[in-house]
């Protein structure tokens, strides 16, 4: 009887110490003029390119945004305020668990029909934390030499 309770108690001991996983990324950065000072109230908008989700916010009083709780996928960003140029980024990568910071976002000062599009590939580098995080594909996991082919091997 007493063996039963034992092993009750050990897996709710293991439940309460295990860390959630965070399937989600977020993205964040700076806003600030040509001159380098920071932009308040900026609309920032970021788009799901697969999906079509839009989640829009706004830089506060340092020129900051955060963009929290984004499922992994392939986004584009647009930086728009009154009296400058558009900025536009694509092809922003974000997975599992990404802190991703774009970094200083500088406006130019222009009309609002002229636009600045940023099309080059940016690197993903985590700078949020020194955790890593990736997705296995099936053709990973068949090429991967594993010693007797145990999968927790691969973690």
């Amino acid at each position: 009887m007493k063996q039963p309770a034992r092993v009750v108690i050990l897996w709710a001991a293991a439940a309460v110490s295990l860390p959630a996983q965070n399937i989600s990324g977020a993205l964040s950065g700076t806003v600030t003029d040509a001159l380098g000072s920071a932009f308040a109230g900026c609309q920032i908008e970021v788009r799901n390119e697969q999906t079509g989700f839009v989640r829009v916010t706004s830089s506060n009083a340092t020129g900051f945004f955060s963009v929290p709780d984004l499922t992994p996928g392939e986004y584009s960003l647009t930086v728009a305020a009154r009296g400058f140029k558009q900025y536009s980024q694509t092809g922003i990568a974000v997975s599992s668990g990404d802190q991703r910071s774009l970094g200083n976002i500088a406006l130019q000062v222009g009309s609002t029909s002229e636009s600045i599009t940023v099309t080059a590939e940016a690197v993903p580098v985590q700078l949020g934390s020194s955790e890593r995080a990736g997705t296995l594909t099936q053709s990973d996991l068949q090429s991967m030499a594993l010693r007797g082919r145990d999968l927790m091997d691969a973690v």
